[in-house]
């Protein structure tokens, strides 16, 4: 009976030395860059052109510089943008004639593109 209790007690002493979180557990933000390399993918799936694109850490309070500079993305385009970090970011799109939409915490290491639809925006 001693050994069955050691034994018990040695897999759960192994258990809470685990690295990985539980399933029902979220991530921690601490994902190295080589876990994650922070690439995203932003395509136009819309009818319209856009114009600006925002996106930042999930923790900060704006969303960030307009990605795309001086150029747009026309409908039908792709093009791939570096975030600063890993883990969950907000997005915010704005097209040509004014419009905005909005994405909440998308984790970009598990969902490495963006898609801009005439209905908002999606992670995949």
């Amino acid at each position: 009976m001693k050994k069955v209790i050691l034994a018990l007690a040695g897999a759960v002493a192994l258990a809470a030395c685990s690295s990985e979180p539980p399933d029902d557990q979220p991530a921690t933000r601490t994902a190295s860059r080589a876990s994650c390399d922070a690439t995203l993918r932003v395509t136009n799936s819309s009818s319209r052109p856009v114009q600006q694109v925002f996106f930042s850490d999930s923790a900060l309070s704006s969303f960030g510089r307009d990605r795309l500079g001086r150029s747009i993305l026309d409908v039908g385009q792709s093009r791939d943008l570096q975030a600063d970090s890993p883990g969950p970011h907000d997005f915010r799109i704005v097209r040509a004639d004014g419009t905005t939409s909005d994405l909440r915490r998308a984790n970009i290491c598990k969902n490495t593109q963006i898609v801009i639809t005439n209905f908002g925006v999606e992670a995949r």
